[in-house]
């Protein structure tokens, strides 16, 4: 079964509901993650038109809500405005339904602007046209990294945390 240095079902190791028994060392299973990001995740053609289109798209999403945050804080501001109208028209002595109506639907709206901005997150910045080119060199690094038994530990435990998050 595994051990440290090999990996096996979990399912078959710990709850027996896998008959599959075959183990496979670790460090075979990081070679070959290792390759897969190599000869897959490093074609330059490939992954710098995903980082374009992907750059392009986050950016666009990421500006469209900064845009909409923007607006929301300009209608704030003129709705604030028009409450303070409504004020001096009352202090001037102009009351009556239409004018309570306008109050009721001024604050209203106030209050939903006011949720809409102080619930929503700081937009997330930019991201950086040249992302292809940082990640590809972080992916050689920890090729490089992986081949020194100095740095392998520290790269293999880089490599599973790169699995775990996809």
């Amino acid at each position: 079964m595994g051990s440290a240095n090999r990996l096996c079902c979990f399912g078959a190791r710990d709850q027996g509901t896998c008959s599959n028994r075959l183990t496979i060392r670790r460090d075979e299973v990081e070679a070959r993650v290792l390759k897969a990001l190599q000869e897959k995740l490093l074609r330059q053609d490939l992954f710098e038109e995903f980082c374009d289109e992907f750059t392009r798209e986050m950016n666009r999403l990421r500006m469209e809500h900064r845009a909409s945050l923007s607006a929301a804080e300009r209608e704030l501001e003129r709705v604030q405005g028009d409450i303070r109208r409504v004020i001096e028209a009352i202090k001037n002595g102009f009351a009556g339904p239409d004018l309570k109506a306008e109050w009721d639907a001024l604050q209203e709206r106030k209050t939903a602007l006011q949720v809409k901005l102080d619930s929503a997150d700081e937009p997330p910045p930019l991201l950086h046209p040249g992302m292809a080119e940082l990640y590809r060199q972080k992916v050689t690094d920890l090729a490089l990294a992986l081949e020194h038994p100095d740095t392998r530990t520290e790269a293999a435990e880089s490599i599973r945390g790169l699995i775990g998050e996809t």
